[in-house]
């Protein structure tokens, strides 16, 4: 009793902490053999799995994870240790289980299809094309398609016979306008065909300006331009149920009395009555003429046929008069990816001098075996013309991809005798 109070205790202390270490040596003991037990039938499990796997060779391309030949992980007798052991064998029971489910879906299909759904998809080559030692754009490796001597008809478009120019009834007409540069207001004329038949629509239409008391107001009226690309059936149009037309219009310098009403005359269709959507021109000079301008009735605008910009580098071309004119054209996709149809579209390739026409050709595109074209990237394409004798002097070449619908790049050329 005389002893200090710490020193009494210390031999109980002693024994407990013998205790501790004894229980946490045999709980880590335990926990090594239900690892490795664990382990054991993980990797029979994992040997039989690879035996199905070798029996089918197209199984989906799926491997097994090895797990009997990987190295034990060493750990310290605490808590953390028994979490990264528990951890590994987890992981690996997933890849397994993983491994199996994707077999056992792979074993109701044939070989050929499972071995063909995880084929790598082709992606075409890219390289670049340098001119003068500095990369300019990318395009399909392989070098330029090669050039096709075929020649290609003109294309042709009629109207059917039984397609007849559209009556006042048939269609319904609207006119937006909006302010333009100095003072003019401009916009367009949709007419819609409302009906159940195609009907077509001719040339340029006349507005008349009308009065409150439907008298028509002199007003000097000129034609406006036409917008590219001209349609093949021009000066007709055929417009299909539900599709509409388009007409352009432009007022300027308007310091005469203000209408309130128009009226559009469509030759060969007849009038028709627009009482809203008008907007004159502001009077900006009474000694300039007021004017009207009414351009030609056309289709609606869409977007291009062919999302390609031809390019052609190394201008001026050079050729030798009576000989042939070998470049190379660039097609920059300038969309996502494309992808040519089945029937490739045609080019035409003219040859002028300052006066006159001098050679004119059309082929098809050589566009069959190409495959698709990835966005930002340019097909290259082996173009050649045949240069007429007896002209020597400056020129200049103009390449269009399906005219009217496709884009085209004219670069000048220098032909000597």
């Amino acid at each position: 009793d005389l002893l200090p109070r710490p020193l009494k205790f210390r031999p109980r202390l002693r024994q407990g902490s013998q205790r501790i270490r004894q229980f946490l040596a045999q709980r880590h003991h335990q926990r090594r053999e239900h690892v490795i037990r664990r382990r054991t039938l993980i990797s029979g499990h994992t040997r039989t799995l690879r035996a199905k796997i070798a029996q089918r060779p197209h199984s989906c391309g799926i491997g097994v994870p090895d797990i009997a030949d990987s190295t034990e992980p060493r750990f310290p007798h605490n808590r953390q240790g028994r979490i990264t052991v528990s951890e590994v064998v987890v992981t690996k029971i997933a890849a397994l289980v993983v491994a199996a489910l994707a077999v056992a879906s792979c074993a109701n299909a044939p070989p050929g299809a499972a071995h063909a759904s995880h084929r790598p998809a082709s992606h075409p080559r890219v390289t670049w094309y340098v001119i003068a030692g500095a990369k300019r754009l990318r395009v399909l490796a392989g070098g330029p398609v090669p050039w096709l001597a075929a020649t290609a008809p003109p294309p042709r478009a009629a109207i059917a016979p039984g397609i007849h120019p559209c009556s006042p009834q048939q269609l319904s007409a609207r006119l937006t306008m909006q302010g333009a540069t100095g003072g003019q207001m401009a916009g367009v004329i949709r007419l819609t065909n409302t009906g159940t038949r195609p009907c077509t629509l001719r040339g340029y239409p006349v507005v008349r300006l009308l009065s409150p008391a439907r008298t028509v107001i002199p007003a000097p009226e000129s034609r406006g331009q036409r917008l590219n690309p001209k349609p093949l059936t021009w000066p007709r149009i055929v417009i299909h149920p539900g599709a509409s037309a388009w007409v352009n219009v432009i007022s300027s310098n308007w310091c005469r009395p203000r209408p309130a009403s128009w009226q559009l005359m469509l030759p060969r269709t007849g009038a028709l009555v627009i009482r809203r959507g008008w907007r004159m021109g502001i009077c900006e000079f009474r000694s300039t003429p007021s004017d009207l301008s009414v351009g030609p009735v056309e289709p609606a605008q869409a977007g291009p046929k062919w999302p390609l910009v031809p390019m052609i580098f190394g201008w001026p071309l050079h050729a030798s008069a009576g000989g042939s004119l070998s470049y190379t054209v660039f097609l920059m996709n300038a969309q996502s990816s494309y992808r040519f149809p089945r029937n490739c579209p045609t080019y035409v390739e003219h040859l002028a001098t300052r006066r006159r026409l001098i050679a004119a050709e059309r082929h098809p595109l050589n566009c069959a075996r190409l495959g698709t074209i990835p966005g930002n990237v340019a097909a290259a394409f082996a173009m050649r013309i045949q240069v007429p004798p007896g002209v020597a002097g400056k020129a200049t070449l103009t390449w269009a991809l399906d005219p009217p619908f496709g884009f085209s790049r004219a670069v000048p050329v220098t032909i000597s005798r």
